[in-house]
């Protein structure tokens, strides 16, 4: 009796063992590799994902660097200096300032330092330089608009306009720092490449700056006092004419209908009406009669 209770006991034992050691070794041999292959299976996810962001990071910096170089002043520095200032000089030409001067600085490195390095690395050089002209807002408005269209990598770090007697006149001295990468694709020529961050693509806008008269006595007004209609007649050909005065020398411009006045004031010449004549300006119509300035006009509704 006792050897079979001794028997089913043994048994049982053996029964507890197997799935003792059974279940141990699902543990080791099925569930443990199972979860850390999960766990693998997740980090390696993650780093997937940080490599995918690092490339994408990667690409990113490399696409800007790319249109840095671009933009970037020749990679020679002195060519760049050199290449710069003489279109510097081609804008104030081109803007008709007078008593100009266009001074540049040395190119001024900045570097990178690294224990690894055998010497510093050169990132990229600054170079300034100093503009003085002279010239009406038209003709500043010119500078300016000419100088942000073009691609290059430069800005202006100071501007400083001063209006010389009447307003009409001004002095303008501008600061500007320009950058030349050695690693600029070209070795002696400026970029070609135009700028986007203008809003419009044509001057025209901006020249309500100028005709603001921004510095003048009474603003627009003054320069609306500066513009008079002398006459109204036809030339040979039977076509209208209007006659303006403009300015303090009574410089006289003879204007067809159609046709826009060269002065402080976008006007353009819509018809003639005995002797008014119908103008527009910024988009508005005014009749002014012989003999007033436009100062003096009238408000007309567009037919």
């Amino acid at each position: 009796m006792n050897t079979k209770r001794n028997r089913w006991l043994l048994a049982a034992l053996g029964l507890v063992a197997l799935f003792y050691f059974g279940d141990m070794g699902y543990r080791k041999l099925y569930e443990e590799p199972l979860q850390a292959q999960h766990r693998l299976e997740t980090q390696l996810t993650k780093q997937l994902k940080t490599a995918k962001q690092n490339l994408a990071r990667a690409k990113s910096i490399t696409d800007q660097l790319t249109m840095l170089e671009k933009r970037s002043l020749p990679a020679n520095p002195e060519m760049a200096r050199s290449r710069y200032q003489a279109w510097l000089l081609q804008l104030v030409g081109n803007a008709q300032l007078t008593g100009t001067s266009v001074d540049a600085g040395d190119p001024v490195a900045v570097t990178y330092t690294a224990r690894r390095l055998k010497k510093p690395l050169v990132l990229y050089r600054r170079i300034t330089f100093t503009v003085h002209g002279r010239g009406d807002l038209t003709q500043i408005t010119r500078f300016l608009y000419d100088f942000y269209a073009a691609g290059h990598l430069h800005k202006i770090r100071s501007l400083s306009l001063n209006p010389i007697g009447n307003g009409q006149m001004v002095d303008m001295n501008a600061s500007i720092e320009a950058i030349s990468m050695p690693t600029a694709e070209r070795d002696t020529e400026l970029s070609t490449t135009a700028a986007d961050q203008l809003a419009f693509a044509d001057i025209r806008p901006y020249q309500l700056i100028a005709q603001r008269n921004l510095f003048g006595r009474g603003g627009a007004h003054w320069a609306w006092q500066q513009i008079a209609l002398t006459a109204v007649t036809k030339n040979v050909a039977g076509i209208g004419e209007a006659w303006f005065t403009v300015g303090g020398n009574s410089q006289t411009q003879i204007v067809p209908a159609g046709q826009t006045l060269t002065g402080p004031v976008d006007l353009t010449v819509v018809q003639l009406d005995g002797r008014d004549a119908i103008v527009d300006v910024d988009g508005q119509r005014f009749r002014l009669g012989v003999g007033h300035s436009l100062a003096e006009a009238s408000r007309e509704n567009k037919k």
